[in-house]
């Protein structure tokens, strides 16, 4: 699923054929060696894993977390499973894999594969490629949450609820009570925009989603949040469910209501703090995507849809006053030039985090080091646009980034194969049954 950071997290369909849900296992520097990173993850047209692009080590996955029922029968069926419900699973390498698809082909041959296996490839074969019974699908859709990761996946945690609404209301919403934030990926069959971010708009992170003890089937309840801190803290920028675009290395957001019909996008220059309107129809549209050029430098945007028809016989029939609209046959495309808005030209990236200049200095961290904020080794630090500052970066832009190294605790060091840590903390203790 990923390579991009030396190491490579894999995905495996081990629970058996039809669930929903699987395993994300992270590799050693070499790739041939795996350890289970999180269990459960969800898979609906992709696999709801995604990286947030800006930021090395940070992802964020949506996790099937059986209810107390489930737990309680996986137990009784003797599973062993850890605090969160999930199945315990072991370390493989890539041989355990060549000798599982080689047995499969045996199999198909009718060959004999007794002796060919050693024990940690037939403990393998039990643990990691076991087959699960079937889980129904009410009981994954009503056990979803999402779980972020700031340590390439060494430890996994709940995203904190933003502390208040966007009117300014306090949400009330604490992990510790079973309450956070949870985001749309890719399990809604592309319906919803799944969480979202680029390379050239540091620290930057959209997703839609809601706050509670779950992700919800009900989009009614769902809204669009802003992380601008690499998913460290959230707010909500705007209710209902969007498709979005992030423009000008982070400076431009451009926004459409998703599955209904509209006339607008809408747009922010201080990363949803305020938000402008921009007519693009004066036919209703179903906005399906917004898009831009791959680095997401320019000011320049598509939009692209369907035009809204009345379906049926209200289409017709006069005493309807108001009348349902769906999705069309007939395609439309609409091409967006912000640069023409003429919003000044951003100032003082030589000397940025001063008084008079539109930048900031902005180092990326999780917490764990305190005011040392060091982050996987490295105190990084950026120069980015700060939020206030309404103006356009240009295309020429780049960012200013300043690397030094920093003293590593344990917790940025991973464990050795058949070693783990008890619920991604502590120090590595040797797995059982290894």
């Amino acid at each position: 699923m990923d390579t991009s950071e030396e190491q490579v997290f894999l995905f495996l369909e081990n629970k058996g054929a039809g669930t929903p849900f699987g395993s994300v296992y992270i590799s050693d520097q070499s790739g041939r060696y795996f350890s289970l990173s999180l269990d459960n993850v969800i898979k609906g047209t992709a696999v709801d894993f995604e990286r947030v692009t800006s930021l090395d080590g940070t992802f964020i996955a949506n996790k099937y977390t059986p209810s107390r029922s489930q737990q309680l029968e996986r137990q009784r069926r003797g599973r062993a499973v850890d605090h969160d419900g999930a199945e315990i699973e072991e370390e493989f390498d890539e041989s355990d894999m060549i000798a599982q698809e080689s047995k499969k082909i045996m199999r198909m041959g009718g060959m004999n594969a007794n002796g060919n296996e050693n024990r940690k490839q037939r403990q393998t074969e039990e643990h990691v490629f076991g087959g699960m019974e079937g889980v129904p699908a009410h009981e994954v859709q009503d056990n979803v949450k999402t779980y972020i990761t700031h340590n390439k996946g060494g430890k996994w945690e709940l995203i904190k609820a933003p502390e208040v609404s966007k009117r300014g209301k306090k949400t009330a919403c604490y992990v510790e009570d079973g309450c956070s934030l949870h985001l749309e990926i890719y399990s809604h069959m592309g319906e919803l925009a799944p969480v979202y971010s680029t390379e050239k708009a540091i620290g930057i992170v959209l997703g839609t989603g809601n706050i509670g003890p779950r992700l919800t089937e009900n989009d009614s309840q769902k809204s669009l949040y802003m992380s601008r801190d690499g998913g460290v803290s959230w707010r909500m920028i705007k209710n209902g469910v969007h498709i979005y675009e992030i423009g000008d290395h982070g400076a431009l957001i451009v926004i459409a209501e998703k599955n209904t019909p509209t006339h607008k996008v809408h747009f922010t220059w201080d990363e949803g703090e305020s938000w402008d309107s921009l007519t693009i129809s004066e036919h209703p549209i179903f906005v399906e995507n917004i898009i831009i050029e791959p680095n997401s430098i320019s000011q320049q945007f598509m939009v692209y849809g369907t035009y809204a028809e009345a379906m049926g016989d209200e289409a017709e029939d006069p005493e309807f006053d108001q009348v349902t609209l769906e999705k069309g046959n007939a395609a439309f495309l609409v091409y967006l030039d912000f640069s023409q808005l003429h919003e000044p030209q951003c100032k003082g990236a030589d000397n940025a985090g001063a008084d008079d200049s539109d930048y900031e200095l902005w180092t990326p961290h999780d917490g764990r080091f305190g005011d040392s904020k060091c982050f996987l080794g490295m105190h990084k630090t950026f120069a980015r646009r700060k939020q206030e500052s309404k103006c356009y970066n240009g295309e020429e832009h780049e960012p200013v980034t300043k690397i030094e190294p920093c003293a590593c605790n344990e917790m940025d060091y991973e464990c050795d194969i058949g070693y783990s840590r008890v619920d991604g903390n502590g120090p590595c203790l040797e797995s059982k049954g290894l």
